[in-house]
């Protein structure tokens, strides 16, 4: 029987998802030539090439393909069992790598805390990545999970509903489009408009209702985010357009808002993972709690709503 060690195995992995000695490397803190040694003495035990050796470059073959599904399922299966719960202190161990938009945070900040207060032992790790730049690290194994709104998600990735969000309208006192207790698309073009950036899903969307109504806008105004509009709309530059969960927590009372979700489709906010990445109970207890105890509004199941 082959004598394999995990050492190997997770050298295949990172060489595998790296193309290359020199990423695994850095990411094992090894040498290149130290990870090509766990390569070679790995192959030499199975008895399979598992590269195909090129410039400055390592491919898969078609059995080290069919190998690197099999040992993926292998080391989910074995961190599943040690993240398994403590049965005398009822606590979980394990790491979770989480990656999520930064208008998303201060929503879910209170039961991501809940989270790590009822399992102190858990490593969790959070970064604040654009939905692109969110799907493109769990492709890459960078992270566990991603949340966020995801139009269409790569087939190798699997899609879990979390909540709904909806735009609102937000603007200085005084400003006049007070004047409208529910202001049309075009109530609302007849103003400079802070939204987010082109490439973001929440502004295609946008684009896409005022296009599809023959309304051009007049004059917009980007933000890199939530509470970047809200500054320039607190600097009366116009009016912004940010998802409900923005202004959940905000305690600015400078400012006045408008249910606009009557005009724009519903944003749903998910999580995705790689359909080869085994979620252990930390994952999904992690996830869980994300969900659990929403205001009626955002636990709601919702469809896209035609803008009129």
């Amino acid at each position: 029987m082959a004598e394999i060690e995990l050492n190997q195995l997770r050298a295949f992995i990172l060489v595998a998802q790296k193309g290359g000695l020199v990423g695994a490397a850095n990411r094992l803190k090894l040498t290149p030539s130290g990870i090509s040694l766990r390569i070679k003495r790995l192959e030499h035990e199975i008895g399979i090439q598992l590269f195909e050796r090129k410039p400055n470059k390592l491919l898969l073959t078609e059995q080290g393909q069919i190998f690197l599904g099999r040992v993926k399922r292998i080391l989910d299966d074995l961190e599943s069992a040690v993240s398994l719960p403590e049965r005398n202190e009822g606590v979980w161990a394990g790491n979770v790598s989480i990656a999520l938009g930064s208008d998303l945070q201060p929503f879910l900040a209170p039961r991501i805390a809940a989270f790590v207060k009822n399992h102190p032992t858990v490593r969790l790790s959070l970064s604040a990545r654009e939905s692109t730049t969110t799907l493109q690290l769990v492709q890459d194994d960078e992270v566990d999970i991603g949340i966020g709104r995801f139009a269409t998600v790569p087939p190798g990735l699997r899609k879990t509903h979390l909540f709904f969000t909806a735009l609102q309208a937000i603007y200085p006192k005084n400003h006049p489009l007070s004047a409208y207790k529910k202001p049309s698309l075009r109530d609302l073009s007849l103003h400079a408009l802070i939204l987010l950036p082109p490439r973001s899903a929440t502004r295609r969307a946008i684009d896409k209702t005022f296009s599809s109504n023959g309304i051009e806008l007049r004059r917009v105004i980007e933000a890199g985010g939530c509470f970047g509009i809200k500054q320039l709309v607190q600097l009366n530059l116009g009016v912004g357009l940010v998802h409900d969960i923005c202004m959940v927590t905000d305690k600015d009372r400078d400012l006045r808002v408008i249910d606009v979700s009557n005009l724009f489709p519903k944003f749903e906010v998910s999580a995705i993972h790689k359909k080869s990445r085994h979620l252990t109970l930390v994952h999904k207890t992690f996830l869980g709690t994300l969900s659990d105890s929403l205001p009626p509004r955002f636990s709601k199941k919702a469809s896209p709503q035609r803008a009129s």
